[in-house]
């Protein structure tokens, strides 16, 4: 498809990728995917990825991340969960963390990828 006539933009919603892979398949590879499942022959032009949720997704040097202080073994009772609002179940949210926290530790940024 020529890309002159690709013009959607998809705001990718900040969890969908990494909240619902297992652990195993979080590769840079399945990131890459992600893209294609979205530019591979349709009008898509833009993506837009949402990189912060009152803190940020990716590891920075200027805002706290998601996953800081997070400890895998750790309870539901750790300091970085009190910002999880009341509507929002904690273990939802750790296995988010948790996903993020394994992507650093896997040296995966998938904004730049």
């Amino acid at each position: 498809m020529n890309k002159r006539n690709r013009r959607i933009c998809i705001n990718e919603d900040c969890d969908h990728f990494y909240a619902y892979l297992d652990p195993e398949k979080i590769t840079e590879n399945s990131i890459r995917d992600l893209v294609d499942l979205y530019t591979s022959n349709t009008q898509v032009g833009q993506i837009l990825f949402n990189v912060n949720v009152q803190r940020a997704l990716f590891n920075s040097k200027a805002w706290q991340t998601v996953y800081d202080g997070y400890d895998p073994a750790g309870g539901d009772d750790q300091e970085l969960f009190q910002w999880v609002s009341n509507h929002r179940s904690v273990a939802w949210e750790r296995r988010k963390v948790h996903m993020l926290w394994l992507m650093a530790q896997k040296g995966l940024d998938h904004f730049t990828i």
